[in-house]
């Protein structure tokens, strides 16, 4: 089964030498999550921006976070299986 990698960083996103930016360098097909701010991180919104890119892949996605991206996933996963026993 074919996959699409979801990178999460943390607050503050990451920097031109951060390991994801140089991680999605070498792979171009990987995603980047897309928050209004990366310094003022709101959950909701970031949570948000993990649903909507998750429901909007062709393919499962892998979720890759480091940092405050990983209090996010998890925070989506904890909704989105909520969201699931209700269904």
């Amino acid at each position: 089964m074919d996959t699409q990698i979801l990178v999460m960083p943390g607050i503050h996103g990451s920097g031109p030498k951060h390991w994801q930016t140089l991680w999605e360098a070498q792979h171009p097909d990987y995603r980047r999550i897309q928050v209004d701010d990366w310094d003022r991180p709101y959950c909701s919104s970031w949570v948000a921006a993990i649903d909507e890119a998750v429901a909007s892949a062709p393919v499962p996605m892998l979720l890759v976070a480091h940092s405050l991206g990983c209090l996010a996933s998890v925070t989506w996963a904890y909704m989105d299986s909520l969201q699931s026993t209700r269904d």
